[in-house]
């Protein structure tokens, strides 16, 4: 069954935390821990207007989730409250490079786009932020089916963004859900990929 979450389930909250520390481990978010996913960006996921939340159960377990912003610019600002939560944690666990691309991103100096396309035009579309289906799952063509099953009844007719780091999820993107590369984010160490399609 394939739902948006709109209210605190603490299991649920549980299990999705436990996919992104396992699946979206070099993410800002998961190197500040679970206790931050569940009790901050989780529950601020369910209860923000810009923000959605869907799951995906199977047999009363969480096998995929994906968080979607309205538009691309609203996640940073859906956050910008815990920035200083974020700074603590980096600073006093001393990673440098998580810090730099915090700095990338607070700033707006992180996009480098292909000549024809606008970074207004992108920060205006939504944005499929995070997305994971648990490894034992995973070659079953379960991502493709939530993602579209997702796509069809939310987005129709939209343009959508979506980031990646690796081959394995851009292969993914380009070959299976059709999206197209437009450029790329500055990060450190790896930078991500752009990329979008419309629905």
């Amino acid at each position: 069954m394939i739902n948006e979450i709109r209210n605190f389930d603490f299991k649920i909250m549980n299990e999705v935390a436990n996919l992104i520390l396992l699946s979206n481990s070099n993410t800002i978010i998961a190197k500040i821990g679970k206790n931050f996913l569940i009790n901050f960006f989780l529950k601020k996921c369910i209860s923000s207007l810009k923000l959605k939340l869907f799951v995906y159960v199977q047999d009363d377990k969480v096998i995929a989730y994906a968080i979607i912003a309205n538009k691309q610019k609203f996640l940073n600002k859906e956050f910008a409250k815990f920035k200083l939560i974020i700074l603590k944690k980096i600073i006093f666990n001393l990673k440098i490079l998580q810090l730099i691309n915090l700095f990338l991103i607070v700033t707006n100096k992180d996009l480098i786009l292909k000549k024809k396309y606008n970074s207004y035009n992108i920060k205006e579309m939504p944005n499929l932020t995070y997305l994971a289906v648990s490894k034992e799952k995973r070659n079953q063509k379960i991502g493709r089916f939530f993602l579209e099953k997702i796509f069809n009844e939310n987005y129709k007719n939209k343009y959508l963004t979506v980031e990646t780091d690796n081959e394995l999820t851009l292969n993914f993107y380009v070959n299976y859900m059709k999206f197209q590369i437009i450029g790329h984010r500055r990060r450190f160490p790896k930078k991500l990929y752009l990329l979008f399609k419309k629905i």
